[in-house]
């Protein structure tokens, strides 16, 4: 060996290169270069592809993945060629962690069994311990909580044997993380504000970040948005200033989630475009889909729906690029398409109901105006001069006409004309004549819509048609018999210039003018009959009050099952959490989905499913109190709220009376059909402190329940 160099003087050059590693990982290379070549003069390999190691590692912490394979390949080179077989163990954990960043999670996972089975043969206890950790992580980002809680049981009993502070700070670091992604909050702070501590203590300020960073997300989950801003924001400081990118890009990551939960979307989108940047630059591949989707949500909640839109298929993308495993890439994609797919329904849905409601109110106004105008004047020229005054700015209009009809005389007479917005002389149709679209609406007694001269044509075939009076041949053209106490009193036409120029409710609203026009013209004719039609007047106008007041409850409620929709109940589950919160009283959010209902539904057509829908949300609603809400949320998922619960064994019993009640089949025509149902649920404050993720945790704990965890997949 060298002349200043020792085996011991190779063993400190490597524990301080794998102290900095963590915190200046700089600092660990250069160190890690002087060990490599001082070990390789004196023929320590031993040394010398533990300096390939370690400083692999520190480039991995930097995010040079190129150059960690480097460092990687020449140790495990120096190891086959020198026959250092305990070493070359650590190199399957040096490759797995390098596949796991880059989200090959395959590779990484045949690495790490790989190295745990040479590691258990060659008796290596540190080394077995480090991939027990390693594969704790491999769990949970597959999210099998209860296999990572496993691996990582294994790697506490391995500590306390080895007493190595540098191993305690990463298996702390690992159990802080598993128990966060297993709901185990509380928990999690705790071993977090632990296990940063101890990496504080000993210098591994890689750990330290993470767990910074952890905290932050804590607080977030809790509610506690300025806390979390405040946490990741010294986690963000720390990356940039120390080197470490991908921490960063994970604290702004945080950072942008936090102002998003605070509403400020403006400042969440260009938080999550800085790391969206950083990500791309870094090539960081696991974090691009996540990141791509936070920021969709929150173009989503700011009204940019387009763009929202671009990067959830942005999101989908990256997830099936980096995902190699068929069945993660498959459930990750279905996931994420999902959810896209939801946004632009949600997107459509929220856009055609404030214009249906619009366009409601506007017509109810015109309607109400109209009704009004109608009924204070008893001159013809005067009812129709304002029935066109007050339906040009809302429509098309090229000519309107009110005909009276004589059953005694077989006439329908119009006494003038408006048509272009100049009154014209009126005419005189008599029922026998079958080229006369007004004869026909009077005779067939229901409204007649026309979208163009041609279909006119074919309904009455080459026969002349009355175009009263106009400059321009009619197109559009509507004919609305008007009705008293089921008696024919005369008709309203409305006909433009344009094509198709009058919707559905377009012609609903001019049915419902034709009303009060046909009060006008009895009115007119008939001055002892006022009393009467003023009856009616406040009949009518009661009835366009319900159809108000059924337009607002359908809003809110589903059209199939009558039950609460999503939109009310996000509003109730605030109201309750709220009053629940300042009572000190718990409630229970039950997330439910049918078990067995696509089979049905796909086999006996939607009919037979939409009975069971009804069927199943009756079977619900009867077992909660009038105090507890059930809502329909879409498809065959419902969820309800209960309060009065006292512990998680109550929650536990009213989950299990549910699926007791579906366990019986369903009466339908086709015969007796089994559909069951899977429960999870979620209790406030217990699990959660705000709505989404009391929903989340919910939604959560139901698939849990539907499907079981999922082992890990083996070689």
């Amino acid at each position: 060996m060298g002349k200043d160099y020792t085996p011991e003087e190779g063993k400190r050059l490597y524990l301080e290169a794998y102290q900095l590693s963590g915190g200046r990982p700089k600092e660990a290379i250069a160190l890690a270069e002087r060990l490599y070549k001082l070990a390789g003069a004196a023929a320590d390999y031993h040394y010398q592809a533990l300096s390939r190691y370690i400083a692999g590692f520190s480039e991995i912490n930097r995010g040079e993945f190129a150059a960690a394979t480097r460092f990687f390949e020449q140790g495990h080179a120096l190891c086959l060629a020198h026959d250092l077989e305990a070493l070359s163990v650590k190199f399957h954990n040096a490759f797995g962690a390098l596949f796991f960043q880059l989200g090959s999670l395959t590779e990484a996972l045949e690495e790490y069994e790989a190295g745990l089975a040479k590691a258990r043969h060659l008796g290596l206890l540190k080394e077995t311990g480090h991939f027990l950790i390693n594969l704790s992580q491999i769990a949970q980002r597959k999210e099998h909580g209860k296999d990572a809680l496993a691996f990582l049981d294994e790697a506490m009993t391995i500590s306390e044997q080895l007493g190595d502070e540098v191993f305690t700070s990463s298996f702390l670091n690992n159990l802080g993380e598993c128990l966060f992604i297993d709901g185990q909050i509380d928990r999690a702070e705790a071993v977090t504000r632990q296990s940063r501590a101890l990496a504080a203590r000993i210098g591994f300020r890689k750990h330290e970040l993470i767990d910074l960073k952890r905290l932050a997300d804590i607080a977030l989950l809790r509610g506690d948005y300025q806390g979390a801003l405040q946490l990741a924001g010294e986690a963000l400081a720390a990356g940039n200033a120390e080197g470490f990118p991908e921490d960063a890009a994970d604290a702004q990551l945080t950072i942008a989630r936090a102002y998003g939960r605070l509403e400020d979307y403006p400042t969440a989108i260009r938080e999550f475009d800085a790391a969206i940047a950083r990500i791309e630059a870094q090539d960081f591949k696991l974090r691009l889909g996540p990141a791509l989707e936070g920021r969709a949500q929150a173009k989503y909640s700011a009204g940019r729906f387009e763009e929202a839109y671009l990067d959830m298929c942005r999101s989908v993308e990256a997830t099936r690029v980096w995902y190699r495993e068929d069945s993660t890439r498959q459930i990750a994609s279905l996931e994420t398409a999902f959810r896209l797919d939801k946004i632009k329904q949600e997107a459509v849905a929220e856009r055609e109901k404030r214009q249906q409601l619009e366009a409601i109110n506007a017509n109810l106004r015109i309607i109400g105006r109209i009704g009004k105008a109608l009924t204070s004047t008893l001159e013809p020229a005067d009812i129709l001069s304002r029935m066109w005054q007050e339906l040009k700015p809302s429509i098309p209009l090229g000519s309107l006409g009110i005909g009276v009809y004589s059953d005694a005389m077989q006439t329908i007479d119009f006494p003038m004309i408006v048509a272009d917005g100049v009154i014209k002389p009126g005419l005189t149709i008599y029922m026998n004549d079958e080229s006369s679209l007004a004869a026909l609406c009077v005779r067939r007694r229901e409204t007649i819509y026309l979208a163009s001269a041609d279909e006119a044509r074919q309904l009455l075939g080459a026969s002349s048609m009355i175009n009263h009076h106009g400059q321009s041949v009619q197109q559009t053209m509507v004919f609305i018999p008007m009705l008293r106490e089921e008696i024919v009193t005369g008709l309203l036409t409305i006909q433009c210039t344009q094509t198709a120029a009058y919707s559905r409710e377009t012609v609903e609203m001019l049915e419902a003018v034709s009303s009060y026009a046909a009060i006008a013209i009895e009115n007119a004719k008939i001055m002892a009959k006022v009393e009467g039609f003023s009856r009616r007047i406040v009949n009518e106008k009661q009835a366009l009050e319900q159809v108000a007041v059924k337009s607002s409850w359908l809003a809110e409620h589903d059209a199939l099952t009558g039950l609460p929709n999503r939109l009310l109940l996000g509003r109730i589950l605030e109201q309750t959490i709220g009053l629940a919160g300042m009572n000190g009283t718990k409630v229970v959010l039950l997330y439910m989905d049918l078990d067995g209902f696509k089979p049905v539904n796909d086999r006996y057509g939607h009919d037979t499913g939409d009975r069971i829908l009804v069927l199943a949300a009756e079977r619900l609603s009867r077992l909660f109190r009038s105090g507890d809400l059930v809502a329909r949320v879409g498809g065959d998922e419902f969820i309800a709220l209960a309060g009065g619960i006292k512990d998680r064994d109550s929650a536990k019993a009213l989950a299990g009376k549910i699926g007791a009640v579906f366990r019986e089949p369903f009466a339908v025509p086709e015969g007796r059909l089994a559909v069951g149902i899977s429960v999870g649920f979620a209790i406030f404050p217990d699990d959660a402190a705000d709505a989404s993720s009391l929903v989340r945790l919910a939604d959560q704990a139901m698939y849990n329940a539907k499907h079981g965890p999922q082992p890990a997949p083996r070689r």
